[in-house]
């Protein structure tokens, strides 16, 4: 139970890091479970651009996390 609360620790931790407008998309798509629509309609961008905020969201958190085991 601890090691399962040290990783969400850690993957908050790195989302922190991220951009404003890529942990928002992230943080409505994964924690909020808000469709891909829905969270272009919350954000007010358009849902190619939601689909492009996660993609990199999701890439740079996943070299976060490497970088942050690596050390």
């Amino acid at each position: 139970m601890a090691v399962r609360k040290e990783e969400v620790e850690e993957v908050l931790a790195a989302m922190a890091e991220l951009p404003p407008a890529y942990r928002a998309a992230l943080t409505l798509r994964h924690m909020q479970q808000l469709s891909y629509q829905e969270v272009a309609d919350a954000l007010g961008i358009p849902i190619g651009t939601v689909k492009t905020h996660l993609h990199r969201a999701r890439a740079a958190l996943k070299a976060k996390l490497a970088a942050r085991r690596v050390n």
